[in-house]
């Protein structure tokens, strides 16, 4: 029994609104400002284990907090001084890097998915490869074999194109 396509969607809209209301009821609202400080102090803390921690994470984190609005990811990239692969390796999502421009930017990030993607995709086809190749060798008369999509259907045609003898000379010869 199949379900109405709208009904699925509501059914899953409402779905969608008791996990937001969940989340909200657990976490409180979503605070860009408490998420760009703790990304603050994650940078704060690679750059400190690498020995050049040139900020003072509680100045800038304070300045934040006082005034979230016009702390841009741009602005607070530019204050940081901060490098697309610091940015890549750390994860940080709400500051830009200030060594490359925002085209640039935008650029390598299109790139990057991209990348990810193709990667994801790479993934899942060797996992179903596998997994076809576990099957074929439960069956070994097609343990090794590949049947390309033209070979199938040229096997098809000729299949069809043979033409069965009328029945009462199949009958006939012993």
């Amino acid at each position: 029994m199949r379900a109405e396509p709208n009904n699925v969607a509501g059914k899953l809209a409402e779905i969608a609104r008791r996990y937001r209301a969940e989340n909200l009821r657990r976490f409180g609202p979503y605070d860009r400002g408490r998420h760009r400080c703790a990304e603050v102090l994650r940078l704060a803390e690679h750059r400190r284990s690498q020995g050049r921690l040139d900020f003072d994470p509680d100045v800038v984190i304070a300045d934040i907090m006082a005034n979230p609005r016009l702390w841009t990811a741009r602005a607070i990239g530019s204050r940081l001084a901060l490098t697309w692969a610091e940015r890549t390796v750390l994860g940080l999502t709400t500051m830009e890097a200030a060594d490359i421009s925002p085209a640039e930017a935008k650029r390598r990030k299109r790139q990057r998915r991209n990348m990810l993607n193709r990667e994801r995709q790479r993934r899942y086809r060797r996992r179903r490869k596998a997994g076809k190749m576990s099957s074929q060798s439960r069956n070994p008369r097609n343990a090794g074999v590949q049947w390309s999509r033209t070979y199938k259907k040229a096997l098809c045609r000729l299949r069809l194109s043979r033409v069965k003898p009328p029945a009462q000379r199949r009958n006939a010869s012993p």
